[in-house]
């Protein structure tokens, strides 16, 4: 995000391989900026867009790439600043991939998606400084959202990934702040992840593996953070983490088991493990350096933990 003049004219370095009845727009203000876009197949379109602020002529050094081989895929990647690098690679029917970095000044982010299959859905959005997002997806209507912020210029950006395999899955990570990670991993079918970091230096990991399971990770402060793993078919986790330096680990192994737990406050602790079906627990820690730790094996279990 520093200024930079030039009195160079606008250089733009594009490829395009174009086969059957696809579109492709590319737009290209700036210099030394490379848009290259490849596709195979029928009624695929591709749109590239790379501009920037850093003077009147654009963008430095932005990298997109975008490969499409199938039927009527969709894609956009639009890239406003210096040296952000985009990539796109969908096989099948359908797919649509967007992304989009920065606004003007932003500098050194990297998205990459890669969705084969058909109808999967990716949204990738970037502002600021050095942020990486990856999405990877394999099947049916699987969707993820990423959203990254790091506020400022300069300052050191959040991480994504979000990995799906099978039908009707859903991820959302959100990250405002620096030096967060989100990773997200889904199997199978109709499983939906909700990351959401605020602050710095929080983690965040979810792995489900089976059907309908849902995970809703909420961490605001600075260093929580927060491991999930769901196995089998509708198992529910809640975790709301709100101060600095709380731990939660959840793992489920069962059918329609639940967890919902809340810390506010700082250095807090929870772990569960529950095995069986329909066991349930909440826990609420609202002060500073509690912990928390419980097993749950057959059906039917309730337990709720309290600490002021």
């Amino acid at each position: 995000m520093k200024k930079v003049i030039f009195s160079a004219m606008a250089f733009f370095c594009g490829v395009a391989l174009i086969m059957g009845q696809n579109t492709a727009v590319g737009t290209t203000t700036g210099i030394f900026n490379i848009a290259s876009n490849s596709q195979t197949g029928n009624l695929n379109y591709s749109s590239i867009d790379q501009d920037g602020q850093m003077n009147v002529l654009g963008g430095v050094a932005n990298k997109a790439y975008n490969t499409q081989n199938g039927i009527s895929n969709w894609s956009s990647i639009d890239q406003q600043g210096d040296r952000n690098t985009a990539r796109i690679n969908q096989r099948g029917f359908m797919n649509k991939s967007t992304q989009s970095q920065g606004v003007g000044w932003a500098e050194d982010n990297i998205q990459v998606a890669t969705q084969i299959g058909d109808e999967n859905v990716s949204s990738q959005l970037q502002r600021y400084d050095n942020n990486y997002a990856s999405v990877y997806q394999n099947g049916h209507e699987n969707k993820v959202t990423q959203d990254q912020r790091s506020g400022a210029n300069g300052v050191p950006g959040n991480k994504a990934w979000a990995n799906q395999r099978g039908a009707h899955n859903e991820i959302m990570q959100t990250q405002y702040g620096q030096n967060n990670r989100a990773r997200a991993t889904q199997r199978f079918a109709y499983n939906y992840s909700n990351q959401d970091q605020t602050g710095n230096w929080n983690s965040s990991r979810v792995t489900q593996i089976g059907l309908g399971n849902k995970a809703d990770i909420d961490q605001d402060g600075n260093r929580n953070r927060a491991i999930t793993f769901q196995g089998l078919a509708f198992n529910y986790v809640k975790s709301n983490q709100v101060g600095n330096g709380n731990y939660s680990k959840n793992t489920q192994f069962g059918i329609f088991n639940k967890f919902m737990g809340e810390q506010l406050g700082n250095n807090n602790s929870v772990t569960t493990l529950q095995i069986g079906f329909a066991n349930k627990i909440t826990s609420s820690q609202t002060s500073n350096g509690d912990s928390f730790s419980t097993v749950q094996f057959g059906a039917f279990n309730s337990y709720a933990n309290v600490q002021n």
